[in-house]
């Protein structure tokens, strides 16, 4: 399990530190995906349109995801 934080516009993001301390606590992985405009447009999105910053928190994603297959393959 991983759990993943959205932003959105306005949002505060020191609100859920107790959450994500809670989860850290357990041993669960916590990712950050900042808010991203072209989530909400319904069209099709490559990843070359996205803001570098959700290229980056994706890849995070994406690593932490195999990460954790490869934890339970082991």
């Amino acid at each position: 399990m991983v759990v993943v934080i959205t932003d959105g516009p306005g949002d505060a993001p020191m609100v859920e530190t107790e959450a994500v301390d809670a989860f850290s606590a357990l041993g669960v992985p916590v990712c950050r995906m900042p808010f991203e405009p072209l989530f909400a447009s319904g069209e099709r999105i490559a990843l070359s349109q996205l803001r570098r910053e959700t290229q980056v928190a994706l890849t995070v994603l994406a690593a932490t995801a195999v990460d954790l297959m490869v934890g339970a393959v082991d």
